[in-house]
């Protein structure tokens, strides 16, 4: 196989050829980077979102939480009424 000799036309043929070829490798990245700066920005807003979200989430737990009789409070009110109940000699209504 016989090689060809490179001309200086041959060779500003494949430098234009290469910066071509490179300008729009260039114009594809900065294609997708304007979509991922688009993506990002959606999750940015997703994530405001959620959080915001969960904010009101943690204020209704709390409320829920300090609202809330524990089953311990009830098993001391129920001893509290069944020694009042015992005291005044009222039968409960309790069967069992």
């Amino acid at each position: 196989m016989k090689k060809e000799k490179m001309t200086l036309d041959k060779l500003g043929e494949l430098v234009e050829k290469l910066a071509i070829f490179t300008v729009n490798g260039f114009e594809k990245i900065e294609k997708d980077i304007g979509g991922l700066k688009t993506d990002m920005a959606t999750v940015k807003a997703t994530v405001s979102e959620t959080d915001d979200r969960m904010r009101k989430l943690e204020k209704s737990v709390f409320r829920i939480e300090s609202e809330m009789i524990t089953p311990i409070d009830i098993e001391d009110l129920l001893g509290r009424v069944s020694y009042i109940e015992r005291k005044l000699g009222i039968e409960s209504g309790k069967r069992g």
